[in-house]
């Protein structure tokens, strides 16, 4: 999707103000703000621009993952089709002297 600036522009507005209703703390707000921005100036379908953060940790891979989600529900109301797989890291056995 191409968006003009003056779409990101409004189309980050409407994300901002969803995030305030639901009252998102500030760190949740400030990375889904600038995960969208991310995304919305990538030209990438959010398959594409999850699969660019795939060298990235976990955490941020599903915290890109429930941002496009909301955005997606809540700004554009589309159905977000895309699934991400959220695998559990395995458990470790613990080192005994």
């Amino acid at each position: 999707m191409v968006y003009t600036p003056q779409e990101r522009y409004e189309l980050i507005g409407k994300l901002i103000k969803e995030i305030k209703l639901r009252k998102y703390s500030y760190r949740t707000r400030k990375s889904y703000i600038s995960i969208v921005k991310n995304f919305l100036k990538s030209c990438k379908e959010p398959k594409e621009f999850l699969l660019s953060y795939s060298n990235k940790s976990r955490s941020t891979m599903r915290s890109v993952y429930f941002a496009l989600k909301f955005f997606y529900k809540s700004v554009l109301q589309k159905e977000f089709a895309e699934e991400l797989p959220l695998v559990k890291r395995g458990m470790k056995i613990p080192i005994v002297f």
